[in-house]
């Protein structure tokens, strides 16, 4: 049986700068290490220190010490006492490799010196380890009386409750399905549309009225109410339509054909749709088409044969038509681009140039459409444009207008808002745009 000696344990402290740094007690055999690594046993953050050195060594249940040449230490034993050098020169420490190593008995202490760290340690007996503490049999309690019966009773009936549902469900069966005369009604409403009411005619019924006939009869007067108001208003059409006829060139085409009715009327005439312009101007009375070289003669009337003038417009100045004498001059209006400015470098400008010039036709149309209008149109045009991601226009705005047209303006607008740019910006980019318009020639 081993005796009460034999249990000593090891206890050792760390002096660093003449402070003692940390103590343990060491129970049990373990080897004991001292150095600079994080796995060592004592971790003593010492430039002159190895990472990790074996001080302490077990080597049959004892404690063996291991020094090198270079350490400094004492040990003493019993009433004696001897320090390393004594050790190695008696032949007290057996050297292996390049250490020495000397049995340690439970009866010794000592210190022993690594470069500005010191280590003392002796043998000691262990403190009793404290007796466990055991609470009274009233006091302790089983995981039955750990359960709360509150949360414990609502988990028990919802899960009953859930339970029993499935199951009735389950067991339920299927209907095979639902005719329409089974649908209620507020249902039958959503489905199938209430069919306004219609009331059944029945002439033949013996004591009943057609009411056709009533809504007929009652519709009379306001019919011939309307009829004399048709009769008063076709009466002053018809004295608009003569004062008309003897205005200018809706003289010519307004004349009376030889069966009373219009030239004019005849060629709108549904009837006449297919009939052409040569066919439909014959009918009136005096009014044809000319041929190239004739005289353009008015409608003849009462008094005879008598001559349209119409000046100068289509003719030889004598009346006569010459087709080719006039052509619709086209008004052509020039336009310049200005250098692009863009917000970001991330964008080639140049690029963006090239895909605008090859589109700028598209906003000279719009520039000339209204140069028609207005011969004296001019100015610049400084448009604002929004390039999304994904090359597409987000946003156009006019920064200078001295064109001060909003036809353009909305014109200009909707043509660049379809374009899609080849750049794809990392993100939306504005470039500026300036257009400068003026009539060409």
């Amino acid at each position: 049986m081993a005796t009460r000696c034999e249990q000593k344990a090891l206890r050792i402290g760390i002096i660093q700068g003449g402070k003692i740094v940390e103590e343990r007690l060491l129970p049990g055999r373990q080897d004991v290490t001292l150095g600079s690594g994080p796995k060592n046993t004592f971790v003593v953050p010492a430039s002159g220190l190895p990472k990790r050195f074996k001080l302490f060594e077990v080597k049959g249940g004892k404690y063996h010490l291991a020094f090198s040449d270079g350490m400094d230490g004492r040990i003493s034993v019993g009433e004696g006492a001897l320090d390393l050098r004594s050790l190695k020169s008696q032949g007290l420490a057996t050297k292996k490799g390049g250490l020495f190593h000397y049995l340690l008995p439970e009866t010794a202490r000592g210190k022993v010196s690594l470069g500005d760290v010191t280590l003392l340690f002796q043998f000691v007996v262990p403190p009793p380890e404290p007796p466990k503490v055991v609470l009274p049999k009233e006091a302790r309690g089983g995981w039955v009386k750990s359960i709360d019966k509150l949360f414990t009773g609502i988990l028990i009936v919802s899960a009953t409750v859930h339970i029993s549902s499935g199951v009735y469900l389950y067991t339920v069966p299927l209907p095979d399905g639902y005719s329409l005369d089974q649908v209620p009604d507020r249902f039958a409403k959503l489905i199938v549309p209430e069919l306004p009411d219609t009331p059944e005619l029945d002439s033949k019924a013996p004591g009943k009225r057609d009411e056709t006939k009533e809504k007929q009869e009652e519709a009379e007067p306001e019919e011939r109410e309307r009829t004399e108001e048709e009769i008063r208003e076709a009466a002053k059409s018809e004295e608009v339509q003569e004062a008309v006829q003897e205005q200018g060139i809706l003289k010519i085409i307004g004349a009376r054909t030889k069966e009373g009715g219009s030239a004019f009327a005849d060629l709108l005439d549904r009837g006449g749709r297919s009939v052409g312009l040569d066919d439909a101007l014959a009918l009136s009375g005096g009014v044809r088409t000319a041929r190239e070289g004739e005289e353009i003669r008015g409608p003849t009337g009462a008094d005879g044969d008598r001559r349209a003038d119409i000046g100068d417009l289509a003719t030889d100045g004598a009346g006569k038509v010459d087709r080719g004498a006039r052509e619709t001059a086209r008004v052509r209006g020039g336009i310049e681009q200005g250098a692009i400015e863009a917000d970001t470098a991330t964008v080639d400008a140049e690029q963006i140039g090239r895909f605008i010039r090859a589109r700028q036709q598209a906003i000279q149309a719009c520039y000339e459409t209204e140069l028609r209008r207005n011969p004296q149109l001019r100015g610049r045009l400084l448009v604002n444009i929004v390039i999304s991601t994904n090359g597409r226009v987000r946003a156009v705005d006019f920064i200078e207008d001295s064109v001060r047209s909003s036809s353009v303006n909305n014109c200009v607008r909707s043509r660049i808002r379809t374009w899609q740019f080849p750049v794809r910006p990392p993100e939306e980019t504005a470039v500026t745009v300036p257009f400068i318009f003026a009539p060409a020639g």
